[in-house]
């Protein structure tokens, strides 16, 4: 694990309710992942393993997850978001809309397949 503080001064800056969000993102990002690299990365928290996946984004309503290769990830029920050819994401505006099973399979599909 890479545990790059300007990450946390990224969460700390945020709503609490989009903290409380992100903290749970990378939780189970850590948790799944023990090599994860943590960067800030275009101005917000990037999570690598040889190659960026995935990262989240505070914004005004919401916070969106998005992988860098999300066309690959397996959707059945149309959930991720997207328009272009590879990177697809997803937008909480409260904790109770992560999906905590859902979201820890794509962290597995993004980082390991």
């Amino acid at each position: 694990m890479n545990d790059d503080p300007k990450v946390i001064e990224y969460i700390n800056a945020a709503q609490s309710h989009q903290k409380e969000i992100m903290l749970t993102i990378r939780k189970m990002i850590f948790e799944l992942v023990p090599d994860v690299g943590e960067a800030i990365k275009w101005g917000t928290p990037v999570y690598s393993r040889i190659k960026n996946i995935c990262y989240m984004a505070a914004f005004k309503k919401h916070v969106t997850f998005a992988f860098y290769n999300g066309q690959m990830l397996k959707d059945p029920d149309g959930i991720l978001e997207g328009t272009g050819k590879m990177m697809k994401h997803i937008k909480f505006k409260k904790i109770e809309d992560v999906d905590q099973e859902q979201i820890k399979k794509w962290i597995l599909e993004g980082f390991y397949v």
